[in-house]
This record gives structure tokens, C-alpha cells and sequence, in this order.
């Protein structure tokens, strides 16, 4: 799988998403719509952004998204980094 549907906005009730080892290259801005997602973790893939809507995600508590080709982190996500350890941004080529 590259790309998740945009249709994954539908499971509103959703607690913890998986999605590791999957060469996913991008992320639908329709996942801030996971409002009782708890866990987000979209490591080892091939993503090389990530939409600002996961701010949206109140109910979050722990992002990994390691392990991709990610070198821009929107300001909002910047922002979550260092909140109890709950972004996990470590193996991306990150620049400040």
C-alpha cells in the first residue's frame, strides 16, 4: 500500500492506527478527522510529509512517524514534539 484512502476520515471512533512497513508516500489530510486516535504510528515508510490536520487529533497520544523521508515538519506538529515524548521523529532527514 502507498497511499491511504482518503475514506479513512470515516472511522471517526478509530483508537490506534498501525501502519508500519507499508511504503506509504503520503498521508490524506482527511486523518485529522480521527478525532479519538490515541495512537498514530506510520513508521518505516516513505512518507515525505505530513498534512497539518494531525493537530487536529486532541486525543493523541504518541506520533511515530520514524523511519520515513521526511524532512519538513509543519510548525503546528513541530510544536507537539517534546510533549511527554509523544513525537517520535528519529530516522527522517529533518532540517530545522
Amino acid at each position: 500500500m502507498t497511499v491511504l484512502p482518503p475514506t479513512i476520515g470515516n472511522l471517526a471512533n478509530l483508537t490506534s492506527l498501525i501502519l508500519h512497513n507499508n511504503r506509504l508516500t503520503s498521508s490524506p489530510l482527511e486523518i485529522g478527522k480521527l478525532t479519538c486516535l490515541e495512537y498514530l504510528r506510520i513508521y518505516a515508510n516513505e512518507l515525505t510529509g505530513l498534512p497539518s490536520e494531525i493537530v487536529n487529533l486532541a486525543n493523541l497520544e504518541k506520533l511515530d512517524i520514524s523511519g520515513n523521508l521526511i524532512t519538513v515538519v509543519p510548525p503546528k506538529i513541530k510544536a507537539m514534539i517534546g510533549r511527554s515524548g509523544r513525537v517520535n521523529v528519529v530516522e527522517n532527514t529533518v532540517r530545522d
